[in-house]
């Protein structure tokens, strides 16, 4: 081909390029429900609709047709979880961006497709406040959508939205959205945004979702049949007709008002204690600090702590001060398959009384726990970590209509695990009435005296020794 033809060929290329992007747009590819979402111009607007609505898709225009209009700016996806937003979202924008020749440049490693008019479109996880923190520091946010807030700690979302979304928009007015299904408790940010008569709602449901492989009421009469469950039943109602249903049997724990304390109680009884630690492999450590008074029966969540996941050491070294603070009766640590050799590795060289987790029944210690806190004998501080992951971690509903309990992999919580631990351990203490030490516990040895001095005369600090009381 001469320049000439070579010339003619790629504009051709180019106008059919730029034709098939036109065609990307809500109203040629959304139904009418979809278009109405993503046509809205509101700063702050929610949808809660049903499962298998069509929700996600229309997100993904959303965001795909704002970048493309919008030079030069930016548009947020935020899911629980990294591997969440790519699952939902990722492949989504990919595939569009391709049929419709939109020109995207995708980065896998950091989930930006950047538009060929500077606009991004960024992905992420927003689990807890250091995942949320990610986001700081964009700006010129034109859309930013939460997705499946109903999975979101109310704190987290509070923080995600109001300190670092928001505030990105103020350059390019832009718009925040926040979509889901309704969770199993009728409460939380994302229940009461729903319910603000000030912020424009959206709701439809998977009969209005035009690009079903099934006739949406033959595909619902399967799902009661599986289950053997009738429209009554709260799952259903939340998860296929879109109604804000409080679904206690679906949650693992049963956290409720009896289960709930402001002030640790006085008076002259002395405290025992108990440690649990939950190591996250996945997601993050966790350690639960449990106490009861001699004579009572009431085990208070004195101290909760989370951070993801480090070394053995560094986890050590956040124990260790507590260790010293509460005296512990029993730390329990969940250490994974090495569980025993890493927690004699740990007793050697950190003077506190260290035992691997046990975590066989774990189905029946999650009863005990419940029964616990409905009746009132373990409480813990409303809105703290423990508390906001109760209203997340759930049951298996297809399990559940075998008959089987098993908790669902959408949601792990190290929390709750680390609770776990530390109420079976008080529990242990409490019957029969607790010795005055725990013969587990090793003082520290002269061996361990020089090792800690010697930690600090090479580093410069000691934390485990000023934390243990052997400063000089």
């Amino acid at each position: 081909m001469n320049p000439l033809e070579v010339q003619l060929a790629l504009t051709l290329r180019q106008r059919a390029q730029s034709k098939r992007a036109a065609e990307f747009s809500a109203e040629a590819i959304c139904f009418d429900e979809q278009r109405a979402w993503v046509r809205d111009t509101s700063p702050f607007a929610v949808a809660c609709t049903t499962r298998r609505s069509g929700k996600t898709f229309g997100d993904g225009t959303a965001l795909l047709e704002t970048a493309t209009k919008e030079a030069g700016t930016t548009c947020i996806y935020a899911a629980q979880t990294r591997g969440v937003a790519e699952e939902l979202m990722w492949r989504h924008l990919k595939t569009e961006n391709e049929a419709y020749s939109l020109g995207g440049v995708t980065n896998e490693s950091r989930l930006i497709l950047t538009l060929p008019n500077g606009s991004r479109i960024r992905l992420g996880g927003a689990k807890d406040r250091k995942e949320a923190d990610k986001f700081r520091g964009v700006s010129k946010v034109k859309l930013a959508i939460v997705d499946e807030a109903q999975n979101f700690r109310s704190s987290v979302l509070s923080y995600l939205i109001d300190d670092i979304l928001e505030p990105a928009m103020l350059d390019v007015n832009g718009r925040m959205r926040l979509s889901g299904t309704p969770g199993p408790l009728a409460a939380g940010y994302f229940h009461d945004a729903c319910h603000n008569p000030n912020i424009p709602r959206y709701f439809w449901t998977l009969h209005q979702n035009k690009h079903l492989g099934m006739d949406p009421q033959v595909f619902l009469k399967r799902i009661r049949e599986r289950r053997n469950i009738t429209e009554e039943d709260p799952t259903y109602q939340r998860e296929y007709l879109g109604r804000w249903v409080r679904d206690e049997n679906v949650l693992v724990f049963r956290y409720c008002p009896s289960a709930e304390y402001e002030e640790l109680p006085t008076g002259a009884k002395p405290w025992n204690y108990c440690i649990g630690v939950d190591l996250g492999f996945e997601d993050r450590d966790a350690i639960a600090v449990g106490g009861w008074r001699t004579g009572e029966r009431t085990v208070y969540l004195i101290e909760e702590h989370q951070a993801p996941k480090q070394t053995i050491t560094k986890l050590a070294e956040q124990v260790a001060p507590l260790v010293e603070k509460y005296r512990p009766r029993k730390s329990v640590w969940d250490f994974g398959g090495l569980g025993k050799k890493i927690a004699e590795e740990v007793r050697s060289r950190w003077p506190m009384p260290v035992e691997a987790a046990d975590k066989t029944r774990k189905l029946e210690h999650i009863e005990l726990l419940n029964g616990a806190m409905l009746a009132g004998a373990f409480k813990a501080r409303k809105g703290g970590p423990f508390a906001e992951d109760c209203g997340l971690v759930q049951w298996d509903q297809d399990a559940r209509a075998k008959g089987i309990r098993k908790v669902a992999d959408d949601y792990h919580s190290d929390i709750t695990d680390a609770v776990l631990y530390m109420y079976r351990a008080c529990r242990a203490f409490m019957e029969p009435e607790p010795e005055a030490h725990d013969p587990n516990y090793r003082e520290p040895s002269e061996f361990m005296l020089k090792q800690l001095a010697e930690q600090k005369r090479l580093r410069g600090r000691d934390p485990l020794g000023l934390a243990l009381g052997f400063d000089d």
